[in-house]
């Protein structure tokens, strides 16, 4: 009978990922993991939220809050939309020009061969390139 407990035991090791029992729940936690986004942050962005977290852990005893959860709620205070400015500022400081004419040759000859008289200087003025 032994022999028979230890085949159970190796049997459901062997149904086992990572060490954890393929259960429905472990299987449900494994796909609200699929659909999470992971972001990277920057040093000094990270010792930013680290402030935040030890001000709100002075301020309230009675919480506790992680990093994912403050950067959730802080971008869920933000407008849906950005604003012109955020626009201007996010052009600014990512604006790549290699990109940009890759973009705009691409985009000039599918609508030249269309028979559209766009240019250049069109996209660039439509654009607000930084000159």
């Amino acid at each position: 009978m032994e022999e028979k407990k230890d085949n159970k035991t190796e049997t459901e090791f062997k149904s086992t990922e990572n060490g954890n029992p393929k259960t429905k729940s472990g299987t449900q936690k494994a796909e609200k993991k699929r659909s999470a986004e992971r972001v990277s942050l920057k040093e000094d962005v990270h010792s930013r939220t680290e402030q935040w977290l030890s001000q709100i852990d002075k301020h309230h005893k009675g919480i506790r809050i992680n990093r994912n959860d403050l950067v959730n709620f802080i971008l869920l205070q933000h407008a849906p939309a950005l604003s012109d400015e955020e626009l201007s500022a996010i052009g600014t400081a990512h604006y790549n020009e290699v990109r940009f004419y890759t973009w705009a040759l691409k985009t000039v000859r599918e609508a030249q061969s269309r028979g559209e008289g766009l240019t250049v200087a069109m996209l660039e003025k439509q654009y607000r390139v930084p000159k």
